[in-house]
């Protein structure tokens, strides 16, 4: 059974924003810490991740809302599960919009995106990479350009957008990337789930940008921290730690083995509660 979707109460089409993503064990390993190895550990992210995307997006749409995302190849094939889920009317704004940066125009689509704009469930947004060609509508975004965006605070922003050793041209790609896509949408909530470096940068943009009056959200951002990596690491002064009741429970608890932990933790969870009450929670003070 298909559901229709179109934007209504609660949300009236308003967007929630993802951040996320399955930290890759090639680069830095810290965000697999965990009370596994750093194999199983990745295992265990990777289902917690799919499954609480899955369930945001679910809860998400069924609220009448939409989900705004960069477009991370590890989220994007979570996110297009549920295309079989609605229909979405030609003549409507689709409820998935991802921003895509220029700088990866050439690289491989992420799974699922081909097939989530091909059915209208997906808008793909393509970005410059460069900040001075960035813009909102007719507007520049930089602040020398009558734009609202200050250099001082660009020059703060871009060692965080990515790792250490990353290019310069990636971090400026993805910091114009990140400030077009919550502008542009301006989310409602903004929720993380596993993820690397990007979780930081993110939630350091969200809160600056919501501080300024630039986003009318919630300056905290919501970090489910059973999906472990950077979500699970974030500063308390940053997020709200928002876990579920068998999560909780299972991943303090004193286990006698390795074998016994890993049963404990690869046993599936369900997200649905925890996001429904999220979004729920939206127009509450």
């Amino acid at each position: 059974m298909r559901f229709a979707w179109v934007p209504r109460a609660p949300l009236h089409g308003a967007a929630v924003f993802l951040s996320g993503s399955v930290p890759d064990p090639r680069r830095d390993r810290r965000f697999l810490a965990g009370p596994l190895d750093q194999l199983l550990m990745l295992r265990v992210i990777d289902q917690r991740v799919f499954a609480a995307v899955q369930s945001l997006v679910a809860q998400v749409l069924a609220a009448g809302g939409r989900v705004v995302h960069g477009g991370q190849p590890s989220i994007t094939q979570a996110i297009a599960s549920q295309v079989g889920n609605w229909e979405v009317a030609a003549d409507v704004e689709p409820p998935i919009l991802l921003y895509q940066s220029a700088f990866f125009r050439d690289f491989p689509p992420p799974p699922g995106r081909q097939a989530m704009a091909e059915q209208g469930f997906a808008a793909v947004r393509w970005i410059p990479a460069s900040l001075e060609e960035a813009s909102l509508g007719e507007r520049p975004l930089l602040a020398n350009s009558s734009g609202p965006i200050r250099s001082d605070w660009i020059e703060a922003w871009l060692p965080q957008q990515a790792a250490p050793e990353a290019p310069p041209a990636l971090r400026e790609a993805l910091l114009a990337l990140r400030l077009r896509m919550l502008l542009d949408t301006q989310p409602c909530l903004a929720v993380c789930v596993g993820g690397m470096e990007g979780i930081k940068a993110e939630a350091d943009l969200w809160a600056h940008l919501c501080r300024q009056g630039l986003l009318s959200g919630r300056p905290r951002i919501q970090a489910i921290t059973s999906t472990f990596g950077a979500s699970e690491q974030l500063d308390p002064d940053r997020a709200d730690r928002v876990e579920t009741h068998k999560s909780a429970a299972a991943d303090r608890s004193v286990t006698t083995s390795t074998a016994s932990a890993s049963l404990d933790l690869l046993q599936p969870l369900s997200y649905d509660g925890v996001m429904r009450d999220l979004v729920m929670g939206i127009g509450e003070v």
